[in-house]
């Protein structure tokens, strides 16, 4: 799965940003093809009009670039291999114009465009999922991301035989804080709650936006005991602090229903149980955890 390039920044300004780089690399593979000319039919005079620096567009995409985009590790990647290419190109230049161009020298110019096209592939599949996976309020990824991940999930605990739990979590009363609040506040406690969630649950566990007020939490290598515990303890966090804005403070508890995988599980079905375990917790009385068996 290709992983966001980020889950905080405004979609249009991300959009954006992705048209001028699609732009940038038109230009840049224009440049290129010239390139190839320019070493088949060497010309002292026209090497010299057009730098190979022209293959490296970093300042102008830098320029367009959000702050999280520039500061991503993808980015500082193809910023590398853009250089290393110009570099390249510049040496494979000289020989040709010399005469003394050879095979070695050409393949190094095609090792370091392959490894900027592959740079590039990665970066520009982060932008989309940026654009296509994140949910804008919360930051988290959203149910699309959460289905292609769970099918993988489940692929790989059926292969390896380990287990698997996957959580369904609410607000309790949710309506309610809209209804009395306001849909503004509303957002912020949702936008808090995914914050506290992240910031609670263990470095492989992921969390997703269902919709609403709804989130799926999906524990990965977790039996269902354990899974219960990780869950019980996110409760527990995301209650004992309230939630404020302004004048408004709240504290908000969740409901959750956790239940773990089976051999033959599809999404749906693990999605099921876990829902069903949720709604018990509910009727239960709320801000309480309830497990269900496959």
């Amino acid at each position: 799965m290709n992983e966001p390039l980020t889950r905080e920044e405004d979609t249009d300004k991300l959009a954006h940003f992705r048209s001028i780089f699609r732009e940038e690399l038109i230009r840049h593979r224009t440049y290129r093809l010239d390139l190839f000319f320019r070493l088949q039919f060497p010309n002292e005079e026209s090497n010299k009009k057009k730098s190979p620096e022209s293959l490296d567009p970093t300042d102008a995409l830098a320029s367009s670039a959000p702050i999280s985009v520039r500061q991503h590790v993808l980015f500082k990647a193809i910023s590398r291999n853009f250089g290393r290419l110009a570099s390249v190109a510049n040496e494979t230049l000289a020989s040709a114009t010399d005469g003394t161009l050879d095979a070695a020298r050409f393949r190094s110019l095609a090792a370091a465009i392959r490894r900027l096209d592959s740079a590039l592939d990665r970066f520009d599949a982060a932008i989309t999922a940026s654009l296509t996976d994140v949910d804008e309020l919360t930051g988290l990824l959203n149910r699309a991301a959460m289905e292609r991940d769970l099918e993988r999930e489940l692929a790989h605990a059926r292969r390896n035989q380990s287990p698997l739990c996957v959580a369904m979590v609410d607000a309790d009363h949710f309506k309610r804080v809209n209804d009395i609040y306001g849909h503004g506040f509303g957002d912020a406690v949702l936008e808090e709650l995914a914050d506290r969630f992240e910031a609670a649950l263990r470095p492989h566990d992921r969390v997703y936006r269902y919709g609403g007020e709804e989130f799926l939490i999906m524990l990965p290598e977790t039996t269902l005991q354990d899974g219960v515990q990780v869950i019980e303890r996110l409760r527990q966090t995301v209650s004992e602090t309230s939630i404020s804005e302004d004048d408004v403070e709240v504290f908000q508890t969740i409901s959750a229903g956790v239940a773990q995988a089976g051999e033959q599980d599809e999404n749906e079905d693990v999605i099921e149980r876990a829902d069903g375990a949720l709604y018990e917790a509910k009727a239960s009385g709320r801000n309480r955890v309830v497990a269900v068996s496959v």
